[in-house]
């Protein structure tokens, strides 16, 4: 048994989250404890309700609410009964047998488990002391538990197999393949929750991976106007298909104001991340690749995805790369001199306006579209495939580059004083 008590600001979030996932038929709400009704007749509305009344009572914490997943070995068979015994044993022995709370059984991950949400805020307005709670409380209720039911030990699971309560990476979207904004959503909950990103434009560098983009609308537009966001699936081409879907409408309203919360609380990237993104980058120069398409495969070897920023006449002005290990994306000018885009063209010895990029850069890492990576090598580039303005950075216009657009500037400038 492995439970790890996570402390959250959004309740309301946590819930949507296990019943989001009771709709699509991968959960249910095994149990309410604390709660006036049982968990069968407790609608969304009152679940919400009962925790905002406690919640309410104590303003002055951060972050109020725990989402605590509790996982079971894999193959270890317990019913449903018993998994309600268990959870309620764990929430009395680590203090919070009191509190309200649900319990949901998962079952979309490799390993089925339970999701426990409830709030560390008491009746009478004080909160429970969370200091230290996982080594004073949780670990010792793990291990009684796991002796008491004849649980497979934590100790041996992790070294018999690594867990991660995440939900399953997903694959890049097809158009077609399953509904729209069902297909949308399932992705943006494991992108949005398991990546780095700090701005739009990192984000999209992300979701691109996935044939997904982010888009606040053009000035003027609509969307944009009312700070709306919606989110649309991609081709193989990188070109919109199917219907945009808003951000308010998917469960978790992953919205404009949602995101700029997540920016600000992106953590700075560990210098060991960049340092393993400089490696790759040097590694993969040091192979002399003639072509972009080489470079960018190497990479993809070392779990690195390069995205670059084209304009719309297919000339390459910027590059992020994706550490795929470290779930984080950063603009290629911040790893430091030698690594911009144009320097790492310059170190290529390629020419920004002869080489367009083919969409095969963007594949995601392990998954070929039927060819193999030695195929996508041998590929020659299709200018009908160069990538538009997706991943402009915010305030970026079309046409040339900056440092080209002040040359022309310049070169115009120098005309008329001759005149």
């Amino acid at each position: 048994m492995v439970a790890k008590i996570k402390t959250v600001q959004d309740i309301n979030r946590a819930i949507y989250y296990n019943e989001h996932k009771v709709r699509e038929g991968v959960a249910e709400c095994l149990y309410a404890g604390n709660f006036l009704k049982d968990a069968p007749q407790l609608s969304l509305l009152e679940k919400k309700q009962w925790f905002h009344q406690i919640m309410a009572l104590n303003q002055q914490i951060g972050k109020p609410a725990l989402h605590i997943p509790v996982s079971f070995a894999p193959g270890e068979n317990i019913s449903r009964e018993k998994l309600t015994e268990i959870a309620c044993e764990y929430m009395d022995r680590i203090g919070f047998g009191g509190q309200p709370y649900l319990v949901y059984y998962h079952t979309d991950t490799a390993v089925p488990h339970l999701h426990i949400v409830t709030t560390s805020i008491r009746s009478d307005g004080n909160s429970i002391d969370l200091s230290f709670i996982g080594r004073d409380k949780s670990e010792p209720a793990r291990k009684a538990i796991e002796e008491k039911y004849g649980l497979v030990r934590a100790q041996k699971q992790r070294k018999a197999q690594p867990y991660d309560l995440r939900p399953l990476p997903v694959e890049k979207l097809q158009y077609g393949k399953r509904p729209t904004k069902q297909a949308i959503t399932n992705a943006l909950a494991y992108i949005l929750e398991t990546y780095k990103y700090r701005s739009i434009p990192q984000l999209n560098a992300i979701l691109r991976l996935y044939n997904l983009k982010a888009d606040p609308g053009k000035r003027g537009s609509r969307v944009h106007q009312h700070g709306g966001l919606l989110y649309q699936m991609l081709n193989e081409k990188g070109q919109p298909v199917g219907i945009p879907i808003k951000a308010s409408s998917i469960y978790f309203k992953p919205g404009l104001q949602w995101l700029q919360q997540r920016f600000q609380s992106c953590p700075p990237l560990d210098a060991t991340v960049l340092r393993e993104i400089r490696r790759a980058v040097d590694y993969s120069v040091a192979q002399r690749p003639l072509e972009w398409t080489p470079f960018v495969n190497t990479l993809r070897t070392r779990q690195i995805a390069a995205v670059p920023y084209m304009n719309s006449q297919g000339i390459l002005y910027g590059l992020s790369f994706v550490d795929l290990n470290a779930k984080a994306v950063i603009k290629a000018s911040e790893l430091g001199k030698g690594y911009s885009c144009q320097a790492i063209l310059k170190r290529l010895g390629l020419d920004p306006f002869l080489q367009p990029l083919p969409q095969q850069a963007l594949l995601f890492p392990n998954q070929t579209s039927g060819e193999t990576m030695q195929q996508g090598q041998n590929r020659h580039p299709d200018h009908s495939e160069v990538l538009d303005i997706l991943f402009r950075p915010e305030g970026q216009q079309q046409g040339l580059p900056y440092e080209l657009s002040q040359k022309a500037n310049k070169k115009r400038k120098d005309q008329s004083k001759r005149l």
